[in-house]
């Protein structure tokens, strides 16, 4: 049999055979548009027809050919339809330095975004889906040669899912990947992208690699496996983050405050990735919803000696030893029967007026207090009981609180700005997971300060004992003694232990809470 060889103008009709220009004209490409891609020319008014025309039209998928598209403006891509957008071009991701070759987009200095996915009326709530492969993103300079941001999401209301970015570049950036619906006002839970997987990718010399604001502008994130060595920080504010997020086996060296994540209710997993070299915040986990967890293990760490993690309000499972590695663990309030890895003391930076619950299992066996934490002076810990204490077991004697509890009255006052750390156990009785908290009063039985209402005993079984830590910063002025009382919230009953107390003198809100439990 004769060997056909296609011709991209002579179609065969011969069995088993397939017209070589009907297959082009399936592949929707820019240039079918007018886009040049000379690396000079403007192609926006021809990319934005392009993409707008196969959302409008349902088709799918657009192929950028190899070349270097230059937008003079953003393209706005309106997701009115509801329906999807795949864009691909030729571009192999996981470089650095080095140009990728295949599909580059470039763009003019300064302009907001290449690429904005929206809706004519943003207040209406919409959805799309949206991928985005094999494309090599150029700017300069965190966006001061070229544009600000690859790309931006302001669809809020129904989730735009999934949204995927996969073996891509991004390069001088200010925000690589932004998702910002902050305009949405619809009735109802608000969420910009969904079912998010950002993998696979190169991010180099930007200021944020992703980037979410407004609350739930991510529900569901899996940012794994990419290369962000100088590559620009992951961060989301305002309960900006929700559902199940995992950052794992990821580049992250080189980079102040790496890790920052403001979320609703989220299960965030951290693990397998590599830090070195990195300053300020390693990670930072807070939660709006008090039954979130936060797990980090196997994240090697390296010559981040100064750095810190932050954890407030989420329920911490960590296996990764911070304070060994040089680290320091600062929180305002831990839920839950959180875990901290640490063959030392665990730490809590005293900023805030909040608690902290651990499992029994989080804490080294020790009757003393560490040498160094205990300094005399007004920025020094000032025991009020006598001498250094530990964290009473189970077995010592406890009282039932429901409602308010017993007040009791302790030798030593205070002063403004003074702190006073509570530690005990805890147990729940009756009433599930509920709020335990502190209330402080003068030597006169007036009333001073007390601690968040809303501290949970949560992840805790019936009859469970917990570690409980709660703090408080005075407000006035108790002159020889002062008094205090553990409350609960109304329908819980907990029992809690024998209390120790330690006063950290005005001026020493930087130094750190430490609790031992003692020798078994």
């Amino acid at each position: 049999m004769a060997t056909l060889i296609p011709k991209y103008d002579q179609g065969y009709a011969g069995a088993g055979n397939y017209p070589i220009s009907q297959k082009f004209a399936e592949i929707i490409s820019v240039k079918d548009f007018g886009a040049v891609g000379n690396g000079s020319t403007d192609d926006s008014a021809a990319i934005s027809t392009a993409l707008n025309y196969v959302v409008t039209n349902n088709l799918g998928s657009v192929y950028f050919p190899p070349g270097t598209y230059y937008l003079a403006t953003p393209v706005s891509v309106n997701f009115d339809s509801q329906h999807s957008l795949r864009i691909y071009g030729a571009s192999l991701g996981g470089t650095t330095t080095y140009s990728p070759g295949g599909t580059t987009i470039t763009g003019a200095a300064g302009i907001a975004s290449m690429f904005i996915l929206t809706k004519t009326v943003l207040t209406t709530s919409g959805g799309y889906g949206f991928q985005c492969t094999n494309i090599n993103f150029q700017s300069g300079a965190a966006g001061t040669t070229g544009p600000l941001s690859a790309i931006v999401n302001y669809v809020g209301g129904s989730a735009a899912r999934p949204w995927v970015v996969k073996n891509c570049n991004f390069t001088g950036f200010s925000k690589c990947i932004v998702s910002d619906i902050t305009a949405y006002v619809g009735v109802g839970g608000n969420t910009g992208m969904s079912t998010v997987s950002i993998k696979e990718n190169n991010f180099y010399s930007n200021t944020y690699s992703l980037y979410g604001t407004g609350a739930s502008s991510i529900l569901n994130l899996d940012f794994c496996d990419n290369n962000s060595e100088n590559g620009g920080r992951i961060l989301f504010n305002t309960a900006a983050l929700g559902g199940y997020v995992r950052i794992s086996n990821n580049l992250m060296e080189g980079q102040s405050n790496a890790i920052i994540l403001s979320c609703g209710l989220c299960g965030v997993e951290i693990s397998g990735n590599y830090f070195e070299a990195n300053t300020a915040a390693l990670m930072t986990v807070t939660a709006t919803n008090p039954f979130s967890t936060v797990s980090t293990r196997n994240n090697y760490i390296t010559n981040c000696i100064g750095a810190y993690v932050v954890f407030s309000g989420v329920i911490v499972n960590s296996e990764d030893n911070f304070i060994n590695l040089g680290l320091y663990v600062y929180t305002n309030e831990m839920k839950g029967r959180s875990k901290l890895k640490c063959n030392a003391t665990t730490y809590a930076n005293v900023n805030a007026s909040g608690s902290m619950q651990f499992d029994l299992a989080s804490f080294p066996t020790n009757s003393t207090l560490p040498s160094q934490t205990l300094m005399v002076g007004s920025n020094g810990y000032q025991i009020l009981t006598g001498g250094p204490e530990i964290t009473p077991v189970g077995s010592r004697h406890f009282d039932t609180v429901s409602g308010n509890g017993t007040i009791y009255t302790y030798a030593t006052g205070f002063n403004p700005g003074d702190w006073i750390v509570f530690q005990a156990l805890a147990r729940i009785k009756t009433g599930g997971n509920g709020g335990l908290y502190v209330v402080t009063y003068t030597n006169a039985t007036v009333f001073d300060n007390q601690t968040d209402t809303s501290s949970y005993v949560t992840d805790a079984g019936i009859g469970e004992w917990v570690v409980v830590l709660r703090y408080v910063q005075a407000q006035g002025t108790s002159t020889g003694n002062f008094k205090f009382r553990w409350a609960t919230q109304s329908g819980t009953s907990i029992d809690v232990t024998d209390t120790y107390i330690y006063r950290i003198a005005t001026g020493g809100s930087d130094k750190p809470i430490a609790l031992f439990l003692p020798p078994i």
